[in-house]
C-alpha cells in the first residue's frame, strides 16, 4: 500500500495594500496566484483565513532624513479558536494541497486624519508675527479612542497687521504628530491642517503690563547722590507672570526726568516735593496713540517714595 502525501502548493500575491484600519485582516481585492496547481484542479485561496501578521503600520523613523519608512508587514494564517492555524485553501480538491506562504507579504499604510489646530489670542507686543500658544489640536477620523496630535513644525504663521485686533492669516505651514495615549504612533499622517484664521479666528488683543512695587525704593535720603532714585523696570512682567524679556533699569534724578519703559513709549513720571518729610509719587503715562494696545498696572497702585531728613552730626 502506499499513501498519497498532499502537494505544497505556494502562495503569492503581485500586490497586497490598505490603509490602517485598526484589524489585520487582508483586502478582498487581493489577488493570488497559487504555483503548483495540478491542471484544473478546483482550489483556490481562502482569503477569509489570511490575516496580517500585525495591525499596525510597519513604520520607523530615518534620523538623517527626518523621514518615514514603511516597510512590509507578513501575512500569515488567522487562528482558530484552538490556537491552530486556519486552511488557507478553499475548494473540492484543496485536500490534495498544503500551503506555503512564507514569503507572501503586504503594505499597511499610514491613515491620513484632518487635524484643526486653535491658536490663542496673542496680547499686543507691537509686531504682526504670529501667536505661539495653542490652545487645542484636534483630528478627526482616528480608528481608536486616544489619539492626539501635536504641531511638529509651523511656518509663515502672522497677523494682517500689528495693532490690536488684526486677524491671523491663511497660509501657514503646520506638521503635525500623532500619539496613541501619550506615546508616537506612525499609524496616521496628517491629511489636511487647518487653523482659526480670518475675522473669526484668533486675534491680537490688547496687552496688560504689570509692575511691580517690590522693586521701587521705599525712601531716599535728602540730599544723596541722585542716583539713589533708582526705579528698576526688569521687573516688567506680561500678564499672567511672563517676563517680556527685556532688563530696563533707569534712574530718577529727584525732579522731572521720565525715563522710557518697554515698549518704548510708556513712560515712568516722578512728581512731587523734593524736600524732607514730603512724598514722590510715581506713576506711569501711555501715550494716546498706544492706550487701545496695552495698559500697564502697577502693583500694589499708588507707588510713593518718602523723602527722608538728612541728619546732621554737631
Amino acid at each position: 500500500s502506499f499513501k498519497i502525501e498532499p502537494k505544497p502548493i505556494t502562495i503569492t500575491a503581485d500586490s497586497i495594500t490598505k490603509t490602517y484600519d485598526g484589524n489585520t485582516d487582508v483586502p478582498r481585492a487581493a489577488t493570488f496566484t497559487l504555483a503548483g496547481k495540478i491542471g484544473n484542479d478546483n482550489v483556490s485561496v481562502n482569503d477569509d483565513n489570511l490575516v496580517f501578521a500585525s495591525k499596525d503600520v510597519n513604520a520607523s523613523k530615518n534620523e538623517e532624513t527626518n523621514q518615514i519608512v514603511i516597510g512590509d508587514v507578513n501575512i500569515v494564517a488567522r487562528k482558530g479558536s484552538d490556537g491552530k492555524d486556519l486552511s488557507v485553501l478553499t475548494g473540492a480538491d484543496a485536500g490534495n494541497y498544503t500551503a506555503d506562504i512564507s514569503g507572501l507579504k503586504g503594505t499597511i499604510t499610514r491613515k491620513p486624519l484632518d487635524v484643526y489646530v486653535t491658536f490663542a489670542n496673542k496680547p499686543w507686543d507691537g509686531s504682526d508675527s504670529g501667536p505661539t500658544t495653542i490652545e487645542s489640536i484636534t483630528p478627526t477620523g482616528a480608528i481608536e479612542n486616544g489619539v492626539t496630535a501635536e504641531v511638529t513644525e509651523r511656518s509663515g504663521l502672522t497677523f494682517d497687521g500689528a495693532s490690536v485686533g488684526s486677524h491671523l492669516t491663511t497660509g501657514a505651514s503646520i506638521n503635525v504628530g500623532f500619539k496613541v495615549d501619550g506615546k508616537t504612533t506612525y499609524n496616521y499622517t496628517q491629511g489636511t491642517v487647518s487653523y482659526n484664521s480670518g475675522e473669526s479666528g484668533a486675534k491680537i488683543v490688547k496687552a496688560t503690563f504689570t509692575l511691580d512695587s517690590t522693586y521701587v525704593p521705599k525712601s531716599y535720603i535728602y540730599g544723596n547722590d541722585a542716583t539713589a532714585l533708582a526705579i528698576d523696570l526688569s521687573n516688567l512682567k506680561l500678564a499672567g507672570g511672563t517676563s517680556v524679556g527685556q532688563s530696563v533699569i533707569n534712574y530718577i534724578n529727584g525732579r522731572s526726568e521720565k525715563p522710557r519703559l518697554f515698549p518704548n513709549s510708556a513712560e515712568v513720571s516722578v512728581s512731587g516735593y523734593y524736600n524732607a518729610g514730603k512724598n514722590y509719587s510715581v506713576s506711569v503715562s501711555i501715550p494716546t496713540e498706544d492706550q487701545g494696545n496695552y495698559e500697564i498696572v502697577l502693583n500694589p497702585t499708588g507707588w510713593t517714595i518718602t523723602i527722608e531728613q538728612y541728619v546732621l552730626t554737631v
